[in-house]
């Protein structure tokens, strides 16, 4: 009876290690893959970055190129004055519009990926919560073997 009483506890404690053990390692994987989830948003996020950068600069580049043609198309012509204010401040607002618009995308980009890591961060705390209320505590175990324990050894005096 004895020995029946110690096989339950025995038992009941390598079930409560190797469920422990079995969400530790859940917490762990849970932990990875956010990270490699977070890795990877932060290359999303730069190359969002690096893309709003390099539309910028084309921007630039032929902003500049059309204001060239437009002051030399002003120069030989012999426009000056108002027009030439109005055409140029006219261009300056396209110019402003345009990159208002590329950056907005960029920030809109940016706003979801940032939208994306906190779903990622909510469903990992999730998942680590689920795993850690499948853990005992070194009481609960002890409780649990204690129980077994019991139920062994009246099975033992029942045979």
């Amino acid at each position: 009876m004895w020995a029946m009483a110690a096989m339950g506890a025995i038992s009941s404690i390598m079930g409560t290690r190797a469920s422990n053990k079995n969400a530790l390692r859940q917490q762990l994987q849970i932990v990875g893959d956010t990270k490699s989830s977070y890795i990877n948003l932060q290359n999303l996020m730069g190359e969002s970055k690096q893309t709003v950068g390099v539309s910028l600069t084309k921007n630039e580049i032929k902003s500049a190129r059309e204001m060239a043609k437009h002051v030399s198309k002003r120069a030989t012509s012999n426009t000056a004055g108002a027009s030439a204010l109005y055409a140029y401040s006219n261009f300056i607002q396209q110019k402003a519009f345009t990159e208002g618009t590329m950056v907005s995308k960029g920030e809109g980009a940016l706003r979801d990926y940032g939208k994306q890591a906190e779903a990622k961060f909510n469903q990992a705390r999730s998942g680590i919560n689920q795993a850690q209320s499948k853990k005992k505590s070194a009481l609960e175990g002890a409780l649990d073997a204690v129980m077994a324990g019991a139920q062994g050894y009246s099975i033992g005096q029942s045979w």
